[in-house]
């Protein structure tokens, strides 16, 4: 378990997977909106907000990897073992670069 999870499993029971799969795809796009605004324009108003974008991306991708842990036990594995590949790859390619 990790820090908060039981806040994660009560909205999940209360509010359901689809709809909170639905708010995760709304705030993962908030914050592509609050990155592209960033890069625009680079203040420290525009951090603020892309660091509250990224809280709530945060907040929303544990709370997928809840719901998808408990459809397919073996998902935090797949999950775990995906980042440890995409890590091993980016690691090669700044092993590679000049």
């Amino acid at each position: 378990m990790h820090d908060h999870d039981d806040i994660y499993i009560h909205a999940l029971e209360k509010w359901g997977y689809n709809a909170q799969m639905d708010v995760a795809i709304e705030e993962l796009s908030e914050l592509i909106k609050a990155i592209i605004k960033y890069r625009r324009e680079p203040t420290i108003e525009r951090a603020i907000d892309m660091a509250e974008e990224l809280g709530d991306v945060i907040i929303m991708t544990r709370q997928l990897e809840i719901a998808m842990a408990q459809k397919y036990p073996e998902f935090v594995a797949w999950k775990s073992d995906t980042i440890q590949t995409k890590l091993h790859r980016i690691k090669s390619r700044l092993n590679d670069q000049p």
